[in-house]
């Protein structure tokens, strides 16, 4: 979309974001945000460079993790004062757990200036299949906390798959020259499209 950003992952177990996009301009870095010291090349990358959008892909339970680098080292004031807003994307599924991790990360920022966006999954079913959610005390927590929804589209597992069997960029996925059967590229373009247009009800706040 043009836009200027610096991706880093700090998922230590499923570096996906890295996988894939490693060799794609701008490239991503690896980090280690759980240690003392994690968010400290984020910072540098906001001072130095000033991209207009961060991405950090991290593991489960990450607001944990941002709440201590905020902590220890300003982390969320520091990005704030050179003019950065901070999203939290919690992917869903229909499952209680899932719900618990979301109440988890909107009681970790409370107080600061952070906004939830909650994704619900369809490769998990329907979007009335996230019933448990839509009844839940922390869904009305989320919308007080003024918490965007969006769905992400089921991908069909074949395709996925040969996705991450290559290591291959969404959108590189979709040209004739990545390898993959025109159906999949066809089924990849129809998702990207489909996703893209509920990102942008997000209303800039992924940055787009």
């Amino acid at each position: 979309a043009g836009v200027n950003v610096s991706p880093f992952d700090g998922d230590p177990e499923n570096a996906q974001l890295y996988r894939y996009y490693q060799n794609t301009r701008p490239g991503v870095t690896r980090t280690e945000l759980a240690q003392r010291n994690g968010g400290d090349d984020i910072l540098e990358m906001m001072e130095k460079q000033s991209p207009d959008v961060i991405l950090a892909d991290v593991a489960a339970g990450g607001s944990q993790i941002l709440m201590q680098l905020e902590k220890d080292a300003r982390f969320l004031s520091d990005a704030a004062e050179m003019g950065y807003r901070f999203s939290i994307v919690s992917v869903l599924s229909p499952i209680k757990d899932s719900i618990s991790m979301l109440n988890e990360a909107i009681s970790n920022t409370e107080g600061h200036d952070v906004q939830h966006i909650a994704v619900k999954n369809l490769h998990f079913g329907k979007t009335d299949d996230f019933e448990l959610f839509d009844a839940s005390n922390t869904k009305k927590r989320f919308d007080h906390n003024n918490g965007i929804i969006i769905t992400m589209p089921d991908l069909f597992d074949k395709t996925y798959g040969a996705i991450d069997k290559h290591n291959l960029p969404f959108a590189t996925a979709t040209k004739k020259d990545c390898g993959l059967p025109r159906g999949d590229r066809n089924r990849i373009r129809q998702w990207l499209t489909r996703l893209r247009d509920q990102m942008l009800l997000t209303n800039g706040a992924l940055g787009l």
